[in-house]
């Protein structure tokens, strides 16, 4: 894996994964906008992220995914109409 990364004022669309991280030790992403990708930002088996002021739009499953990663923070950022069906109930009696 990687460590010490930074990414800042990055565009993605129409993406599989607009930001993926795997097993990254210390990553500061800010200032992004993530659109139209499958995930947002995917970060798996990671540690000490810092995700901030950032806005995930329109993404088809998640705005955000952790997967075993610890210790890390998201602050000030958006998920809109990300994950469509995610709001639906489903079987509600």
């Amino acid at each position: 894996g990687s460590s010490n990364v930074t990414i800042s004022d990055v565009t993605v669309r129409n993406a599989l994964r607009g930001i993926n991280f795997d097993s990254v030790v210390g990553a500061v992403v800010q200032f992004c906008e993530l659109t139209r990708n499958t995930s947002g930002i995917h970060a798996a088996f990671s540690r000490q992220l810092m995700i901030d002021k950032v806005v995930a739009n329109s993404n088809r499953q998640a705005g955000v995914s952790f997967i075993q990663t610890t210790t890390s923070t998201v602050r000030e950022c958006k998920a809109l109409a990300t994950g469509e069906g995610n709001a639906s109930i489903t079987n509600a009696t």
